[in-house]
């Protein structure tokens, strides 16, 4: 089945760090639980204080605003070599 739209949406995210795709996911299915806001923005700043230490950002600020070839070399590259570990044992640190 194919849904309208779908391609145009999902071809942006094909370009995104792998590793930042993964923790987002994540994070959203954590803050669906979550009864405070409190805690899923204390969530949000865990992701973000983590994620802006990755490889991944430094790779990203590169591609973009440095060398401006709109052309990241994500670490990993794909989603399925993302270490899952790591990202659940963020969204679940309290």
């Amino acid at each position: 089945m194919r849904v309208v739209g779908a391609d145009a949406q999902f071809a942006p995210l094909q370009e995104r760090s792998p590793t930042s795709l993964v923790a987002i996911a994540a994070s959203h299915r954590a803050a669906r639980g979550m009864a405070d806001i409190a805690d899923v923005l204390a969530l949000d700043l865990r992701l973000a204080r983590h994620l802006s230490r990755m490889p991944d950002f430094a790779e990203g600020v590169r591609a973009v605003l440095v060398d401006k070839d709109q052309r990241p070399q994500w670490q990993p590259r794909r989603l399925e070599e993302v270490d899952r570990a790591t990202i659940a044992a963020i969204v679940a640190a309290a």
